[in-house]
Parts: C-alpha cells; structure tokens; sequence
C-alpha cells in the first residue's frame, strides 16, 4: 500500500513539471489501483479468513450463488459469515492471502454458510492428537 502511494506521488511530480495533462488521469488511475489492492488485503487480512471450497455448499448455503471452484469466507461463530466469490480470476488463489480484483467477485453475508462451517469445525479430527 504504501508503495503504491509513493509511486503515484512520483509519477505526479514527473507530469506536474512536465505540464502535462495527463495529471488528473494519472491520478485516479493510481488512486483506483491503490483502492482495488486495499479493498482485497483488508478482506483477506482480517483473523479467521479463508479459502472455502464450494463443493460443500450443496443444499445447505441455499443463499449463496457461486459457480467458481473456491470462495473466500471471513468466518467468526455464530454471526453471519461475509464472502468473497470471483466472478473471473482469483490471483494467488493457494496463498493464505488470494487476491480478488474489486469489482470481480459477487458479496454477501449468510447464517447458513457459518452453520456449515459450524459443522465442518464440530465434526473435525486434530490429526496431531492421535
């Protein structure tokens, strides 16, 4: 983030003594940039983030439409969970911080995606302990 911002500063010094008017395009070109990577790192940095694969959405999450392969979920129990589904790409998808390009991917919050995750987390085995 803060790298972006130093870069749109440079690049608006180099057009402001250029006297160029491509200043104001610059700018909110940077600006978009900036917004789009804040929008996704602040998602995916939150505690109790994941990558949720959608095949297990079956009939349980009736609320949630997403055709794409994995979703990513903010989960906290017993308050509806946000998600995240791409509608085209989701770069660094096998990285614990994936990135989905605002304003690429459909939103919501859904109680019946945090009760099947409920279940999946009551229902687990720490494989460590045996």
């Amino acid at each position: 983030m803060v790298s972006a911002v130093a870069l749109m500063g440079l690049y608006a010094r180099r057009v402001w003594k250029e006297k160029k008017s491509l200043f104001t395009g610059a700018f909110l070109a940077s600006s978009l940039m900036a917004f789009i990577f804040t929008d996704s790192l602040v998602f995916v940095s939150q505690k109790d983030t994941g990558v949720l694969a959608t095949f297990v959405l079956d009939k349980n999450a009736g609320d949630i439409d997403c055709s794409r392969p994995a979703m990513i979920v903010h989960y906290s129990k017993g308050v509806p969970t946000d998600w995240r589904c791409p509608t085209s790409i989701m770069l660094m998808a096998y990285s614990s911080y994936p990135f989905l390009p605002w304003p690429e991917y459909s939103h919501g919050t859904s109680q019946s995606l945090t009760v099947v995750i409920d279940t999946f987390i009551e229902n687990a085995v720490n494989l460590s302990q045996k």
